[in-house]
């Protein structure tokens, strides 16, 4: 503003007068201009830049966590799973190889169970003993942990789906198999089976029927086993595989 004199007129509360203006003076602010005219308002534009900074830090943030959560989930699996891998195929080794070890003595009390109801004469007790050759019904207790653990840290859903329905496939019908065992076992034997030694006949017949279905079922169970056996081996294969690419993807970190 140029120097120089200005007058008021005259107004409530003020009196009127010239004054004199010295050169390069600008009135203060008044109203809006003085709202507006603010050390917020002359660094807006910063304030806008470091505000989208901050959101785009917290955006990326929680990205971050919610990916680095994930890899742990994705690493909590894997472990479950591969655990659960190593349980069945142990469990199933062993299933395995107690069935094959009773496979001989079930198919010779078959065959000598038939023999001895062809026979002619009395079917004493004593007779039944000696011909048949019987050593106890040698059934086989399988074992179901690894299964069981399974269902309880649910390690199926983590493995893929054909996986886990050959499992469950597979131990279903060693679970029908078991069932089988043990409703003969509670049916045959009770305190008074052998109360009548002179006469075998009927436990005889009952024994060969059982047999029947007993030396049709080990058989399959152990073609289930032995093709399942692989498959775990190929299923822990992948998983270490899986494995060693998730940690180089990490940076090394097990």
């Amino acid at each position: 503003m140029r120097g120089g004199d200005a007058c008021v007129a005259p107004s409530a509360g003020m009196t009127g007068g010239c004054y004199n203006i010295p050169p390069g003076y600008h009135p203060p602010p008044t109203g809006l201009s003085a709202m507006l005219d603010t050390p917020h308002s002359r660094h807006h534009g910063k304030s806008i830049a470091s505000l989208i900074l901050e959101v785009a830090m917290i955006v990326v943030g929680v990205f971050l966590g919610l990916a680095a959560e994930q890899w742990r989930e994705g690493r909590h699996e894997h472990e479950v799973a591969l655990a659960s891998l190593r349980n069945f195929r142990t469990e199933i080794v062993t299933n395995q190889a107690q069935i094959t070890g009773v496979r001989s003595y079930h198919q010779g009390l078959a065959r000598n169970l038939q023999k001895f109801t062809e026979e002619s004469g009395s079917h004493t007790l004593q007779r039944f003993l000696k011909d048949v050759q019987f050593q106890g019904m040698r059934t086989v207790d399988l074992e179901h942990t690894a299964w069981d653990l399974a269902l309880a840290t649910q390690a199926l859903s983590y493995m893929k789906p054909d996986m886990a329905y050959a499992i469950s496939r597979l131990y279903t019908r060693q679970q029908g198999f078991q069932n089988l065992e043990n409703s003969f076992m509670q049916s045959a034997f009770t305190p008074n089976t052998f109360a009548d030694t002179s006469n075998t006949v009927g436990l005889t017949i009952s024994m060969m029927a059982y047999m029947g279905d007993v030396n049709l079922q080990e058989p399959g169970l152990l073609k289930a086993y032995a093709v399942m056996v692989p498959k775990l081996d190929s299923a822990l294969g992948d998983h270490a595989r899986a494995h060693v690419a998730r940690v180089a993807s990490s940076g090394g970190t097990k």
